[in-house]
């Protein structure tokens, strides 16, 4: 009984050693970043951010880029929705393409700060695989309209 035992104890050991080595090699893939990370608009108007992307341990892929905003009352959107990030050589680790978002507050949007969050994932995308996403956030404050200047 000792034997198998033994063997069993053995083999769990190598599947544990294995699982942490997997683990510690799957790191992200792409790093996503915005700027600013805080803007302040008046319902009329629309707030722009820049997305950087920058390839990490030699990806080189298409990233879906999204955004989600934490009331309903703002509106946001990427353009491109969809980047290739990477290549061969180690000028080509950030996107060569320019990434804007823009958000809006509704009229009726209360006054305040609201959080908006900017997901990248690799495609195809793969149902649980945090392996190849990445994510950041922005500050977007709606702030009171102010009176135009007399003339």
């Amino acid at each position: 009984m000792r034997k198998h035992s033994l063997k069993i104890f053995s083999l769990l050991s190598v599947l544990v050693l294995a699982s942490m080595t997997l683990s510690a090699s799957l790191g992200h893939e792409f790093l996503l970043t915005a700027s600013p990370k805080s803007v302040g608009i008046t319902w009329a108007q629309v707030a722009h951010y820049r997305l950087d992307i920058r390839s990490l341990e030699g990806f080189s892929g298409n990233v879906a880029l999204g955004c989600r905003t934490s009331s309903p009352m703002i509106r946001c959107k990427i353009l491109p929705e969809v980047v290739h990030v990477g290549g061969e050589s180690a000028s080509d680790t950030m996107v060569s393409q320019e990434i804007h978002m823009m958000a809006t507050a509704e009229s009726d949007a209360p006054l305040g700060n609201y959080t908006i969050l900017v997901t990248g994932s690799a495609l195809p995308i793969s149902v649980g695989d945090s392996r190849g996403s990445s994510r950041t956030s922005v500050t977007l404050h709606v702030l009171p309209p102010t009176d135009p200047p007399n003339q």
